[in-house]
């Protein structure tokens, strides 16, 4: 299935206009990053390697501290800890 085109504007898919225009600014640097990974890398591969480096991102920012660092990814303190024990339960070492 193809993505929605948009017609008369671009013969880019939505979904790539969509990132580039984004609010926060930074949808060029998003198209540049997604476009040097793999194409065989599955959408929960890329999330779950994502949400992993922000969490220990957050978490050393944080000085281990769970309720700071949840309060910086936007989270409960109780929906970080059940992703770090999710994290540790799967094999995932945090690094």
């Amino acid at each position: 299935m193809r993505p929605a085109q948009v017609t008369g504007h671009s013969a880019k898919p939505v979904c790539w206009r969509s990132l580039r225009y984004s609010r926060d600014g930074q949808g060029d640097e998003l198209e540049r990053w997604l476009r040097k990974l793999p194409p065989t890398l599955g959408l929960a591969d890329v999330l779950g390697r994502v949400e992993r480096l922000l969490i220990c991102r957050a978490m050393e920012q944080s000085g281990g501290v769970q309720a700071e660092a949840a309060r910086r990814l936007g989270l409960s303190r109780s929906d970080l800890h059940y992703k770090l024990r999710k994290q540790t339960e799967g094999g995932v070492k945090k690094e």
